[in-house]
């Protein structure tokens, strides 16, 4: 006689907190549905409820004290289950890998202190796939077991139930959903108890006698009704479905792991895809500020903290918690994957702006602090401070607008470092007409050596400068009939052009693996040389595409490696997609992409993928050689490869949330993604052997004050934190959220185990183990040399 079968029955309700409805209507579905899920735990003895997302938590505790108690109530009687641990559910392709850390620490911690929860169970539903290093993400918060729903079966050949594993060696216990996460509004009990049965057939992993089925209205919340739990209890007497048991989700992965054939789960590794292929393009705005919000919090703390090490004033590294929090409620799903409608825009753009803001008022403002550390006391006039918050030693290009000639007198011509050795200036035209008081001003240019991780100081001077200038004017070919470059760099065989390509999907790219269909190429109308001199080469073209515009600006910096490639579009095609596409005739080519926690390798004709802040496209060319060429953007690399080209979408103008089979009644008046002015960074390289480097240094201008003559006990210049070897990447610098510590979050890049050397302080030297691929959380001291100390990425000790 074959053993009892139970199907867990999994009270929940989908809710998304802003989609096709404003953040405030999210909340008031939030509060009603979790009134109606209380009410039903107090009247129903054997109900259970199932929800994740801390941002929903922190609403009804601040709308509803009262509720907020009896959920307390309910979860320490362990009938409401707290599951997902997150700020919110986010898109699980495109955010950064501090990011995804950010989500365990505040969200994990939120519930530690709310509801005495260590949430274990990573919950990401609806989410629209997901990066092969979140297995390490998850495991290194404390997650055991992992739910998802998308890819679906029809999109991606999965088992219901395996081991997921990233690339060093952490793995979660997942669970595919193999229907859906729950009913629509008009479902009746007959449709209900229809979902039902058939999840008595497909809702077991194969060998187990433990199932799972979700229920309960969701999308626009709602939960479990009334009539689903009558018609639940009705089919509980049916001898011939497995027994229907309200469960948790915890207590299904609890009874499947004391099956036999719970031995036997198989192992996956790499990304889980692909569904919705749209999203990792749509809406260039939200990815682009998305991609400047990560990179503003990153430099905040990272110079706070240098300046509390020197001041031992707190209060100069305010907590960052807030605003990261904002950031991680608009990388939900639908916010940054581009589907909401367009009313949402406005307060999407607050919330980024909200984070923005307050990275932006820390940094600046400590590193105000750090520069009236420094004795300028023998300074005749204005000096410029530069800090690098990277972990090691660079050439940075400096560029702003300001008086040409200060106080009168001659032009500055050079930046004088405090090793005696002068910089030259390049004068060009300034964002205004005229400067204060009709004064000369103009943009100054500079490429200066910067310390690692820390500032250096440089005098101005009005000396001229006799050494010979590079020929910056060489170094790549526009083309002379289309926009774009014959020839990016010498030996490589590379061009560079603007393609237009069909977009016959919606907003999602639902049921595409690409955009295939090529429409043309835009018309060249001018190129024009802007500037040319020691310090920067600037060529501008412009083009247009029937109703739009395009202006393409290229830029060679003298000793800086790659072009960079600023693309500003005024795109009013409809369902039209502008392409970047760099061409090669090599051989063998893959494609390496940036990821969260590390990165991918893809082979070609793969259909469109996302990546982060970079892509590596490498081959051989006709003589067997290899060759390599990276991309790195300020907003999103939604890419495809094919024929030895490398293809990004710079602009894609779908309709807001348009969900085929459905189609806007009125196309004209129906607003469109990314219409009008648009401007978008890459920065182009041949050969550089660390990726991760190159785009950090792109990514990452120094951040600048001016300053005057002042006392103070801190050098010209110094460094606060040098990490070697070149594969390792500082993901994080930030005081440490207990204790009196700072901490240094690092990720190995190579996939090869390394000693990790860790310079800080007086001259302090400390190495650090990091397995291949591993990230790794170390705490170091404030005070003494003790050794930095590893932890997990709540920053908790490790066993």
């Amino acid at each position: 006689m074959p053993p009892p079968r139970t199907l867990h029955l999994i009270g929940q309700a989908h809710l998304d907190p802003v989609w096709l409805w404003p953040w405030s209507d999210g909340c008031s579905e939030a509060l009603t549905t979790i009134q109606s899920a209380v009410n039903f735990l107090e009247t129903e003895p054997d109900f259970c409820f199932t929800r994740s997302s801390a941002e929903i938590y922190r609403w009804v505790q601040r709308a509803d004290p009262r509720l907020f108690a009896r959920i307390k109530a309910h979860v320490a009687a362990g009938r409401w289950e707290i599951v997902g641990g997150w700020i919110e559910q986010p898109d699980c392709n495109l955010p950064s890998t501090e990011s995804f850390v950010r989500q365990s620490l505040y969200g994990k911690t939120y519930f530690r202190d709310e509801f005495g929860v260590d949430v274990r169970i990573g919950y990401n539903v609806d989410s629209f796939g997901h990066a092969a290093e979140l297995p390490q993400l998850l495991a290194g918060a404390g997650f055991t077991h992992y739910v998802f729903m998308r890819p679906q079966a029809w999109e991606a050949e999965l088992p219901t139930l395996f081991w997921w594993e990233g690339s060093a060696g952490a793995r979660v216990l997942t669970w595919r959903l193999p229907q859906n996460y729950g009913q629509t509004p008009d479902a009746d009990a007959d449709n209900f108890e229809a979902e039902l049965r058939k999840a008595a057939e497909v809702g077991f992993a194969p060998g187990m006698n433990h199932g799972m089925f979700f229920y309960g209205v969701g999308n626009h919340g709602g939960g479990p009704t009334r009539a689903q739990l009558e018609r639940i209890r009705r089919l509980q007497q049916d001898p011939d479905l497995p027994e229907l048991r309200f469960s948790t989700v915890g207590r299904f992965f609890a009874a499947i792991e004391n099956e036999p054939a719970f031995a036997t789960v198989p192992v996956v590794r790499g990304e889980l895809q692909k569904h919705a292929p749209g999203c990792y393009s749509a809406h260039a705005m939200i990815k682009r500020e998305n991609r400047r919000a990560e990179r503003r919090l990153f430099e905040a703390e990272a110079i706070a903290t240098a300046a509390w090490l020197t001041t031992e004033d707190r209060s100069v590294a305010p907590p960052l918690q807030r605003p990261w929090e904002h950031l991680l409620l608009n990388q939900f799903h639908d916010i940054l994957g581009g589907t909401c409608t367009a009313p949402n825009d406005a307060s999407i753009r607050d919330r980024f702006g909200a984070a923005i803001h307050a990275a932006d008022e820390t940094a600046t403002l400590a590193l105000h602090r750090l520069a009236r550390e420094v004795d300028l006391t023998d300074v005749s006039e204005g000096v410029l401070l530069l800090w690098n918050p990277l972990p090691w030693p660079r050439l940075a290009p400096v560029s702003f607008d300001t008086f040409t000639a200060p106080g009168g007198g001659a032009p500055l011509t050079g930046l004088t470092a405090p090793d005696g050795r002068t910089h030259p200036i390049q004068w060009t035209a300034a964002e205004p007409c005229f400067g204060p008081m009709n004064s000369a001003w103009h943009k100054l240019n500079a490429v200066v050596p910067l310390p690692a991780g820390g500032y250096r100081v440089f005098l101005p001077t009005r000396t001229p400068i006799s050494e010979p200038a590079a020929d910056l004017a060489a170094q790549f070919v526009a083309n002379p009939d289309a926009p774009g470059l014959l020839s990016c760099f010498a030996g490589h065989q590379a061009a560079l052009a603007f393609t237009v390509w069909a977009d016959p999907g919606d907003t999602w790219g639902h049921r595409l693996n690409g955009y295939d269909e090529k429409r043309g190429a835009p018309d060249l109308v001018e190129t024009t040389t802007l500037c040319t001199g020691p310090v920067v080469h600037v060529v501008r073209q412009r083009a247009e595409w029937q109703d739009s515009e395009l202006i393409i600006l290229y830029r060679q910096w003298a000793g800086i490696p790659g072009i960079e490639i600023t693309v500003r579009t005024n795109w009013r095609e409809p369902r039209e997609i502008l392409r970047l596409e760099i061409a090669t005739n090599w051989q063998a080519v893959t494609c390496t992409a940036a990821i969260p926690g590390g990165s991918i390798r893809r082979a070609d004709r793969t259909g469109e993928q996302p990546a982060n802040e970079w892509i590596a496209l490498s081959g051989q060319d006709s003589t067997g050689q290899a060759k390599q060429l990276v991309l790195a953007s300020d907003a999103g690399l939604s890419h495809s490869t094919a024929d030895g080209s490398l293809r990004v979408i710079v602009i894609r103008t779908a309709y807001y949330a348009h969900h085929q089979p459905k189609f806007p009644a009125d196309p004209a008046a129906n607003p469109r993604l990314d219409e009008g002015w648009q401007e978008t960074r890459y920065w182009l390289a041949a050969d550089e052997p660390e990726p991760h480097r190159f785009a950090a240094a792109r990514l990452h201008t120094p951040e600048r004050v001016t300053d005057s003559a002042h006392p103070g006990t801190l050098p010209r210049e110094a460094s606060f934190w040098q990490i070697t070897p070149d594969h390792v990447a500082l993901i994080a610098v930030k005081p440490a959220e207990a204790g009196d510590g700072w901490v240094l979050r690092l990720l190995e890049t190579a996939g090869r185990a390394t000693t990790c050397r860790i310079e800080y302080g007086h001259a302090t030297s400390r190495e650090v183990s990091l397995a291949a691929h591993a990230l790794v959380t170390v705490k170091l001291p404030r005070h003494g040399d003790a050794e930095p100390r590893p932890t997990d990425l709540l920053e908790q000790p490790l066993s």
